[in-house]
């Protein structure tokens, strides 16, 4: 997950790209609250399961509230999107480029990772109550990681952990910071998007081709014959939403109102009758045409009821915890597990509503936590990334 502002963007057609960009300003103000609702998505998720609730909820509220993975996948479709974007408009080498993404994602990465092995003992308090989802593997992990711990943390501060399958070393993907499997797909693409993207955008049968070999070679890596992961964290693996997102920044200066309701009219068709990706599919189209019209609307053009259905989604307080998301997400779950125990501490006996408070209380202080994270680690090093990466563009 990263948090790029997408406030330029280019209006120049794919047959111009490689020549000088024309810029005009965007908002795509969309994308933030976009981020903030995938990421509490997520966190709503992981502290139903920290609770033991999803046995005692509805079918369609489990699966809903539960599927955290349809939001990181949407937000590797995003991500996709974004670094497209950035590798169309901005003229930086390779280097510049690497240099950026690294102090945007290390930093608070390393942070939220150091407090999780400072906060170890926490986590094995709250993940170890009879009611917690997942208990016996969230065990087994523990000793699992106990037994290879600085093999773990090595592979961690490479931020490459995600690549090595779990048949190699056992909880590979989800040691230590559970959310960073994400991080570590993320890190692996932004190593190679240069590549793909500069593929990709010469035009059609060029995107084409490049997509199928990727996703030709990511079916390898599924058959289990390279080795198996437990969440699609190796590149290749989730390698089809990074292409969504390409091919839908390559193709947004061209979309029509037309097409754009043709796009969300078959999205929700995929929705009703399809199978796989299909959420993810009609949540990231249903964005993408309110951040088109967002961007129609920039340039005087405008459409009164997507006009107003994006000022709802994007409103300010989802804009305003979507800058922080990144933050939530990484924090949330050593939040939880040191609200778990120091609530356990101050209980004779723990129970599960002592859980709940406990979760709820993490929940409400997680948005100033994940702010202040924002201001004091992020922000300065996107700054400093900023600011080493000019030199790799001289």
């Amino acid at each position: 997950m990263q948090q790029i502002s997408l406030a330029e963007t280019t209006t120049a057609p794919l047959s111009t790209i490689g020549s000088p960009a024309q810029h005009s300003v965007a908002p795509f103000m969309v994308f933030e609250a976009l981020r903030a609702y995938m990421a509490w998505w997520v966190v709503i998720g992981h502290a139903i399961h920290l609770l033991g609730l999803e046995v005692e909820m509805p079918r369609f509220f489990r699966l809903l509230l539960t599927s955290g993975d349809i939001a990181v996948n949407v937000f590797i479709i995003l991500s996709g999107f974004v670094i497209t974007h950035l590798l169309l408009v901005r003229k930086e080498t390779y280097g510049s480029f690497v240099v950026r993404r690294a102090f945007r994602i290390f930093p608070i990465y390393f942070v939220c990772l150091l407090i999780a092995l400072l906060t170890h003992t926490a986590y094995e308090f709250a993940y170890s109550q009879d009611w917690v989802f997942g208990r016996d593997m969230k065990a087994d992990r523990l000793v699992q990681v106990g037994e290879y711990m600085w093999t773990h943390v090595l592979l961690h501060l490479t931020m490459l952990h995600g690549a090595i399958p779990d048949s190699l070393l056992k909880y590979s993907s989800s040691s230590l910071l559970s959310p960073a499997w994400s991080l570590s797909l993320e890190w692996q693409f932004y190593l190679v998007a240069p590549l793909i993207v500069g593929l990709a955008a010469k035009g059609i049968r060029s995107f084409f081709f490049i997509a199928l070999a990727l996703v030709g070679a990511g079916m390898c890596f599924r058959s289990g014959m390279l080795g198996t992961w437990i969440y699609p964290s190796m590149l290749l693996l989730s390698i089809p939403f990074f292409l969504i997102g390409i091919a839908s920044r390559l193709i947004v200066d061209r979309l029509t109102n037309q097409s754009l309701k043709t796009l969300l009219a078959g999205a929700a068709l995929v929705v009703l009758i399809g199978h796989g990706a299909r959420s993810e599919l009609f949540i990231w189209c249903f964005f993408l045409v309110l951040a088109v019209f967002e961007r129609k609307t920039a340039r005087g053009e405008s459409s009164p009821l997507l006009r107003r259905i994006a000022g709802i989604a994007a409103n300010s307080v989802a804009r305003d915890l979507g800058r922080a998301s990144y933050s939530t997400y990484l924090i949330h779950i050593p939040l939880f597990a040191v609200s778990s125990l120091a609530v356990g501490r101050a209980v004779e006996t723990y129970s599960r509503m002592d859980a709940g408070l406990a979760i709820v209380f993490s929940m409400v202080i997680l948005v100033p936590v994940s702010k202040m994270l924002y201001r004091y680690v992020e922000s300065p090093f996107i700054s400093l990334g900023a600011r080493i990466s000019r030199r790799y563009a001289k």
